[in-house]
């Protein structure tokens, strides 16, 4: 079985937890942007998928491919890399038109 659907707006890596302390006890919890930017996620998924699918069989791997688009950086020269030089950082980038 392949599922495919998008999620609108701009990528975002999950943030570490933070860690207080109340009482002296400590609490660890997911920030907020962290926490809303997944539920957007859970939100895209099942609205794409509703009733399409049952639910995931127990103990078989699952695959999951990602593919995000960001904005070519500022700090990168765009007239060099649209010749072709597609490295920055040691890191290959692939060019798209937007």
């Amino acid at each position: 079985m392949k599922i495919k659907f998008t999620i609108q707006g701009e990528p975002q890596g999950k943030a570490r937890p933070r860690i207080c302390f109340k009482n002296g006890k400590a609490f660890a919890y997911t920030p907020q942007k962290t926490s809303e930017y997944e539920e957007n996620i859970r939100r895209s998924f099942r609205k794409f998928c509703k009733h399409k699918f049952e639910k995931f069989e127990r103990k078989i791997p699952l695959e999951a491919v990602i593919t995000a688009f960001y904005p070519i950086s500022k700090s990168i020269n765009r007239a060099k890399f649209r010749s072709g030089n597609k490295t920055f950082n040691n890191k290959t980038f692939q060019y798209l038109n937007p």
